[in-house]
């Protein structure tokens, strides 16, 4: 279909939307807001305007599959596909944060994007839940040696693209700290973890960066890269019930960090046993 409309609807696309990776509705919106720019007929409706761009060729429309595991009990959550609509390319990242509204990539997968890690084979995209009032039960070691004895708990919500496993997080509510954006490409810009709230992120839950061992070589490529009294700032704002200082303070050390830059952490000692992982 070769209309003028649609040669316009082409450079918006390319000229206003620094993304490529599209809802439904969103391009509902750019039609609703443009078009005594873009000179589209008043009968023209949303389907065919998004019919026409994809006879176009330069708009794909594709479903994103959520992932069965093996394991996965009868009772689970079934959850739908999602379907979204791609604007020439992008990056997997890109439709991973489209996926959920307000979301961010964190632990592994910012890791990756920071450099401190060369590949993970999932990408982990993170929506904070609303907030809810902090635990008042105190922490004792029983406690402590009872909640690391179980396996831990790991998200099944889980997204396949590309055959690259997304899987969506639900942290607790931080307000977005030290949520930052860069640009991975000319047309992507993508909201993450900085440097040092990713190295608590991966200290709380490994299993969202390859284990303990990955950890350990992200904190090892991080060393002298990041600000350690910034580190232990985000960690204190985190206000974690556990004293994961304890772990990101062995991870430091154990990465080569000097003993004299880790004054504030051993500041903090408590005196209880920790652990790694579960």
């Amino acid at each position: 279909m070769n209309t003028e409309w649609l040669k316009r609807a082409k450079q918006s696309l390319d000229r206003n939307f620094p993304k490529r990776v599209f809802t439904h509705r969103e391009l509902e919106t750019l039609l609703e807001e443009e078009r005594e720019n873009l000179l589209a007929p008043p009968s023209l409706q949303p389907g065919r305007f998004i019919q026409a761009l994809i006879d176009s060729g330069q708009l794909r429309q594709i479903e994103v599959k959520p992932q069965r595991l093996r394991k996965q009990s009868p009772s689970a959550t079934e959850y739908r596909p999602i379907t979204r609509y791609i604007w020439k390319e992008a990056l997997p990242t890109e439709l991973a944060l489209s996926l959920r509204p307000a979301s961010y990539l964190s632990h592994g997968t910012a890791a990756v994007l920071h450099g401190f890690a060369a590949r993970m084979e999932n990408i982990y995209v993170n929506k904070e839940q609303s907030p809810k009032p902090a635990p008042t039960n105190g922490l004792t070691q029983e406690g402590i040696d009872r909640a690391f004895a179980n396996a831990p708990r790991l998200s099944q919500y889980i997204y396949t693209f590309l055959n690259i496993p997304i899987v969506l997080l639900s942290s607790k509510y931080t307000g977005n700290l030290e949520v930052v954006e860069i640009s991975e490409s000319a047309s992507a810009r993508l909201r993450l973890t900085s440097p040092e709230r990713t190295l608590v992120d991966i200290a709380v839950r490994p299993s969202y960066a390859g284990g303990v061992s990955r950890v350990l070589e992200i904190y090892r490529a991080a060393r002298g890269r990041i600000a350690i009294s910034k580190l232990l700032t985000v960690l204190e704002s985190l206000n974690h019930i556990y004293p994961y200082h304890q772990a990101i303070g062995f991870y430091l050390e154990a990465a080569g960090i000097p003993r004299a830059k880790l004054t504030r952490f051993y500041s903090l000692r408590t005196h209880f046993d920790f652990y790694l992982t579960h």
